[in-house]
């Protein structure tokens, strides 16, 4: 039978914030009494009480670091080609690695503007490699192949174009948000501050 002094305790327990470890379970180096080497009964020198509206503000930044990942290795991926075409004499490539470049680093450091240079390269290419496959759809001496080729290469390059555009939305508007997110990044891929 519940007890109204059981209902208060119930009620204070679930207004306790959530931790980051768990209650420290007895070691060996604990006594009978239940005390641990520190003196101290049950404490858990890692376990600090997180608020519930701290562990939501962390949420977004740790989001925001994984699909910064991603899009990081996406704008790897453009430099690199971009590089190889330069190297093979097309110099108009140098364009497209400098705003590849832009990608990688407004990914890495969570800058709308530099962030907003590669979204707009990849618009544009998205754009152009519809065009073109608009147009060899229309010419009938084009193999089946090349087609399908160029259709599934436009549906890819509006899917990295939608993916940039949401991670792009979800950046932070001022600097400070900025270095929150950074810092929560950091600490987050393991990496910490030195």
């Amino acid at each position: 039978m519940a007890t109204p002094q059981h209902a208060r305790l119930a009620e204070s327990e679930a207004d306790e914030p959530r931790t980051l470890a768990p209650a420290a379970a007895p070691t060996e180096h604990a006594d009978s009494s239940g005390h641990d080497a520190s003196g101290r009964p049950g404490d858990d020198p890692y376990a600090v009480p997180i608020p519930p509206a701290l562990l939501a503000s962390f949420q977004q930044p740790i989001i925001l670091e994984r699909m910064g990942r991603i899009v990081r290795l996406l704008a790897m991926f453009d430099l690199i080609f971009s590089l190889m075409n330069v190297l093979a004499r097309m110099w108009p490539a140098a364009i497209t690695a400098i705003m590849a470049y832009c990608g990688y680093v407004g990914a890495r450091m969570f800058r709308r503007d530099l962030t907003r240079v590669y979204l707009f390269y990849l618009v544009f290419i998205a754009i152009v490699r519809i065009s073109v496959t608009v147009h060899w759809a229309m010419v009938p001496d084009v193999s089946m192949s090349a087609q399908v080729f160029l259709v599934i290469s436009s549906i890819l390059q509006l899917v990295i174009a939608h993916f940039v555009w949401r991670f792009y939305s979800l950046l932070p508007t001022t600097e400070e948000e900025s270095r929150f997110v950074q810092f929560v990044a950091e600490h987050q891929s393991g990496r910490g501050l030195v």
